[in-house]
């Protein structure tokens, strides 16, 4: 029983984290945005502390996807997809700002856009595994999908990630307040699976 209330301790914090790293990515999109629009020379103070923050992103989501993996149990879909989601995203952002530089990448084209929206769908419909049939649980990500789906109509795939940053705030916000409203129920890791019981008026 202990280990099933830390694995949900465990899962409270992965939310937590993973919006307070959302936060700082958005904190990151808005300084490189009003940097690169409004200064015409190299201010290095300003990008030192861009980077900081964008820094302080990346270790809180690694912390957070860590504690959400080890915290639930079952779900391979969710285990695999959200640590490739994170992978994906930090180097889509290093590849905005040119830390990194790859021949091939082009950020206003118009297939990477989509295939950065399907990938971060895909990811957020992973989060139905927490507890399948769950009714609150399949609108929450169904709206959350079609924020995300949003990100297509931008001209840049950075547009798609401001979105999603927002769009995953959004998500942890709602899993914690259905979880503790006991709204959906996840199986943590220490936990004893128990099969759903469905009622039936039709042998009453």
């Amino acid at each position: 029983m202990k280990n099933s209330i830390d694995s949900k301790q465990r899962f409270i914090r992965a939310m937590k984290l993973g919006i307070a790293a959302n936060i700082f990515f958005i904190v990151f999109i808005v300084i490189c945005f009003a940097y690169y629009f409004t200064l015409n020379h190299v201010n290095i103070i300003i990008e030192v502390f861009a980077y900081a923050v964008e820094l302080t992103g990346f270790v809180l989501i690694s912390f957070s996807t860590i504690d959400l993996i080890k915290s639930i149990k079952q779900s391979l879909f969710l285990k695999i997809a959200m640590p490739s989601y994170c992978i994906t995203e930090i180097v889509v952002m290093l590849l905005e700002v040119g830390f990194i530089k790859l021949p091939f990448w082009d950020s206003m084209s118009s297939v990477a856009i989509i295939i950065h929206v399907v990938l971060s769908i895909f990811t957020v419909l992973a989060f139905l595994s927490l507890d399948i049939n769950n009714k609150h649980l399949e609108i929450t990500v169904v709206i959350i999908a079609i924020i995300m789906l949003m990100g297509s109509l931008g001209y840049r795939v950075y547009i798609s990630v401001l979105i999603n940053t927002a769009a995953f705030i959004a998500l942890y916000s709602i899993l914690l307040f259905q979880l503790s409203h006991e709204q959906i129920s996840i199986q943590f890791n220490g936990m004893t699976v128990e099969p759903k019981r469905y009622k039936s008026s039709f042998f009453d």
